[in-house]
């Protein structure tokens, strides 16, 4: 999963080896050994190259062996930073979440797997809406994000839909195919439609991705432009569920 959160991407915007290949019939008789002689002693040079710079690599400063061993054993952080960040996360949500917001987002359409998805259907449960696009490389890692929270928490009362945004006039069948195969490429758990499906303009709306939260009553609570830390998904999901 993706850490930190990043910026929406925003609408309007439209990455020799040395060789000795000699013919040996181009040599005079006897060149033939000599050339072989010549590559031998070349690919010998090579190798004690090699050694002595990996001896060279193994004296350099432990500095750095000491910061590939902290990549490598993320384990050895040190103890309660994740859950000073958490419990710092739970005060800046909190906060957040103390601002009302106050807007209608209804929906009942087909998704592309051909199921009727409602807002009714989340009646009592608290729901994510993400607004993404199989185009975008951040909605890559927000619905990868989305995905494993959907799995973790769906048995206690989370659901979640996806709404993308793949062209801006109108929906057609290749966007469906699109989307359909995209959720099946990276095995979404939740249900997937067109955002121009729903017809209705939605508020607080100006960039992909967009996430939607809303509360066990059908309130709006939430709304965050840009991908969002799966630390901070946890941290909201786990405070709405329990409201």
């Amino acid at each position: 999963m993706r850490g930190m959160d990043e910026g929406p991407r925003d609408l309007n915007e439209p990455f020799h080896l040395l060789a000795l290949d000699i013919p040996p019939d181009a040599l005079a008789p006897g060149f033939g050994k000599v050339r072989t002689a010549v590559r031998h002693s070349i690919l010998s040079l090579s190798a004690v190259g090699l050694i002595l710079g990996g001896l060279a690599c193994q004296q350099d400063s432990p500095v750095s062996n000491a910061e590939d061993r902290e990549v490598r054993e993320p384990a050895q952080a040190p103890a309660g930073k994740g859950t000073e960040r958490k419990a710092t996360l739970a005060a800046e949500i909190a906060g957040q979440m103390s601002e009302p917001l106050d807007f209608e987002f209804d929906f009942d359409v087909s998704d592309v797997a051909g199921r009727r998805v409602t807002r009714g259907d989340s009646a009592g449960r608290v729901l994510i809406v993400n607004i993404c696009a199989t185009w975008v490389p951040e909605c890559v890692n927000e619905v990868s994000n989305l995905s494993e929270l959907y799995s973790r928490f769906h048995d206690q009362g989370l659901e979640i839909i996806g709404f993308y945004r793949e062209t801006f006039d109108s929906a057609t069948d290749t966007d469906r195919n699109n989307v359909l195969e995209f959720c099946n490429r990276h095995q979404v758990p939740y249900s997937g439609a067109l955002l121009l499906d729903i017809g209705n303009p939605i508020p607080d709306f100006k960039s992909i991705p967009t996430t939607f939260f809303f509360d066990r009553q059908g309130k709006p609570r939430l709304v965050i432009a840009g991908l969002v830390d799966p630390l901070k998904l946890e941290v909201i999901v786990e405070r709405l569920l329990k409201e």
